[in-house]
């Protein structure tokens, strides 16, 4: 975040499938109901998913989401705890049910990316 970025709201949930659904609460909770509420609520329901699939935060760690505002843009940050394997990418059209979160963040985000949040990993997005 830059120093212009207003911080809107910072949550820290267990590293298990349940907290899906509690990070969505909490992008509602501070962000309301709206088409762009409604980007980063999915938008961070697929890094947290990731989160405890892909990184050590499914071993008993902790994911933190980070809402965040720049004038008219939103940030969303969601920090794991690392040990992954590689670095979320977007992949081609799968023909199984999995592997399209970052397709969905990529289609419906204005930019993402990923920084080393040492020991973990944090992956942004940004929407307007």
């Amino acid at each position: 975040m830059t120093r212009e970025t207003a911080l809107i709201g910072t949550a820290a949930f267990p590293g298990t499938g349940r907290s899906v659904a509690r990070a969505r609460r909490f992008v509602r909770e501070v962000l309301g109901t709206g088409p762009v509420a409604d980007t980063v609520e999915l938008c961070v329901s697929e890094l947290v998913t990731n989160a405890v699939r892909h990184s050590a935060s499914g071993d008993g760690g902790q994911i933190t989401v980070t809402v965040a505002a720049d004038g008219d843009v939103i940030r969303g940050e969601v920090t794991d705890d690392g040990a992954a394997d590689s670095t979320p990418h977007v992949r081609g059209a799968a023909r199984d049910e999995g592997g399209r979160g970052m397709m969905i963040v990529d289609a419906l985000t204005t930019r993402w990316g990923v920084t080393p949040a040492p020991p973990g990993v944090t992956v942004w997005f940004e929407c307007s």
